[in-house]
């Protein structure tokens, strides 16, 4: 698992699959999308939008990722 926070948008992306390719998005709420790929039937990717750094939990075992916004 990977994930990844973009501080210009705010956004912060849990790839549970990184391989897999994107074939479906489903939108839970304005801040929640969930990728799928629908040949195997697996959720392989969670973006949450509109999130603040000191929103993101520290979990030992997980290293987030902040994207270069230069």
């Amino acid at each position: 698992m990977k994930i990844t926070y973009d501080p210009e948008a705010k956004a912060l992306y849990i790839y549970l699959d990184e391989g897999a390719s994107v074939q479906c998005t489903h939108e839970l709420s304005d801040d929640v999308t969930l990728d799928w790929d629908m040949g195997h039937h697996t959720l392989i990717g969670i973006e949450v939008l509109n999130v603040e750094p000191e929103d993101i939990p520290v979990v030992p075992s997980v290293t987030i990722h902040t994207t270069n916004t230069e």
